[in-house]
């Protein structure tokens, strides 16, 4: 499963986001997550992909955004 379906589908069961609304350039307001929600997503993803996201300030303000940086961790985990 790509990235963006796995995240769409997470989306989905924790937000409750209509999967075929779910575009990868859209803001995460415009999903409608806070800041809050968007922390509680990050959280749900590094627990669901056991990844973890850095601990520096990573700017999140598209879904493609939160692919991004869910891909790069996923490629840096697989080389070791």
């Amino acid at each position: 499963m790509s990235t963006i379906a796995t995240l769409t589908n997470l989306l989905h069961e924790e937000f409750g986001t209509d999967p075929a609304t779910v575009h990868p350039n859209q803001s995460m307001e415009s999903l409608g997550l806070d800041s809050l929600s968007i922390a509680e997503f990050v959280f749900r993803i590094e627990e669901v992909l056991g990844i973890n996201f850095p601990d520096s300030n990573v700017r999140i303000d598209t879904l493609q955004d939160v692919v991004d940086v869910v891909d790069g961790l996923l490629r840096k985990q697989a080389r070791v």
